[in-house]
């Protein structure tokens, strides 16, 4: 893995980065959506501090820092929910010792939710409810299990099909009997 930026004051005073708030368990955090950090991170205080359920990541992920090259990894909050735009998201959220961050938001969630980065403005580009309309069986199963609402719609095409009174053995023999067949 990979993440960039590990501190709140290089997340304020850098141009490079776009930032901003999101919920947990009904609390602010502070986010940073960063299109150079491989997967999505959690800080250990925060997920501590929120009562995130952590459990073990069943591998060592070294993830590459600039502050201290590399970090093992062995953390995991998995699909945690997560508010980001009054939207709901299910992340996995690999705990790192963050400082003063408390989630980064990766290419990993950035790119399963389709979630833009608008570099100039500095801020994020969500979907239209409209792109969102298919969706794969794998990932309507995901959705109902984690809650989501749904309508089912069913659709049955019926075909008929006319048949020519020559094309059936017996009734062929019998033409005078079915003579509107």
């Amino acid at each position: 893995g990979r993440v960039f930026a590990l501190t709140r004051a290089k997340a304020s005073t850098s141009s490079d980065l776009v930032k901003g708030k999101g919920k947990i368990a009904g609390k602010d955090v502070m986010i940073l959506f960063d299109s150079g950090a491989s997967h999505s991170f959690i800080s250990y205080a925060c997920a501590a501090m929120l009562g995130v359920p952590v459990c073990d990541l069943g591998l060592r992920l070294l993830v590459s820092t600039p502050a201290s090259s590399l970090v093992v990894a062995s953390k995991l909050c998995a699909g945690y929910p997560i508010i980001v735009n009054e939207k709901r998201y299910k992340v996995n959220l690999i705990c790192l010792p963050l400082v003063d961050i408390d989630i980064i938001l990766g290419m990993d969630w950035l790119s399963t939710n389709r979630i833009l980065i608008d570099c100039v403005n500095r801020r994020l580009i969500f979907p239209q409810v409209e792109e969102e309309l298919l969706i794969s069986a794998g990932q309507a199963k995901s959705l109902l299990r984690d809650g989501a609402e749904y309508y089912f719609l069913l659709v049955a095409m019926s075909v008929e099909t006319e048949r020519v009174i020559a094309e059936i053995d017996v009734v062929r023999n019998f033409v005078e009997v079915f003579p509107n067949e």
